[in-house]
């Protein structure tokens, strides 16, 4: 469909640039447009407001994501933080990463990396670098966890995710920002999603719900 589409001159203002979109009566032959303007990266049709752009290609009432009766797949995240970060921010103390170590530790173990540290120099940081490989994975998995535990219980580290497909394959997908109330503020649209604006979920720990 890429062949029917005009570019706009840069005088075209981003209503202009709709009216072209909202000429393809059918929200599948929009997908199929904007999909080819993604990928061409002709980005005739980027300056669309997202919200308008949304709902241009079949998603009623974006604001309102749940309400709306679209499909949205939700999603909490918490991303893997390394023990030196927690440590800085003050999230957790040496003595409670401890409480995580390895079940199959020795009884000693806790003991012997708090006595070193209580010999380091005030305000010094924990003897990270003592702890063995699977000591670190194992405590930072658990921090992992229990960050997520927060961020359920605060609304926070949301997104709900929709994809649009037309009847011949093409399909674009919208990254939503779950506030606590429920409702979208920031949508990020496929534009985004080709320049790799959409949350980084990489090593998250993710729930779906």
């Amino acid at each position: 469909m890429a062949g029917q589409i005009i570019a706009p001159s840069p005088k075209h203002t981003h209503s202009r640039t709709q009216r072209r979109c909202t000429r393809f009566q059918r929200s599948h032959r929009r997908i199929q447009a904007v999909a080819a303007d993604v990928e061409s990266r002709a980005d005739l049709y980027a300056t669309i407001p997202e919200f308008e752009l949304a709902e241009l290609l079949g998603i009623v009432e974006p604001h309102i994501l749940a309400a709306s009766g679209t499909k949205w797949e939700y999603l909490y995240y918490s991303p893997r933080v390394s023990l030196e970060e927690h440590f800085d921010n003050g999230s957790y103390e040496f003595d409670m990463m401890l409480e995580h170590l390895p079940v199959n530790s020795a009884p000693n173990r806790s003991k012997e990396l708090l006595d070193a540290f209580s010999a380091k120099e005030e305000k010094a940081e924990p003897p990270f670098k003592l702890l063995k490989p699977e000591e670190r994975e194992t405590i930072e998995t658990a921090l992992q966890a229990a960050e997520m535990e927060n961020l359920q219980s605060n609304g926070m580290n949301c997104l709900a995710h929709v994809e649009v497909t037309s009847p011949s394959g093409e399909s674009l997908r919208f990254e939503a920002v779950v506030e606590d109330d429920g409702q979208c503020e920031t949508l990020r649209t496929p534009y985004d999603e080709r320049d790799g604006r959409f949350v980084d979920l990489t090593e998250c720990l993710l729930s779906y719900w």
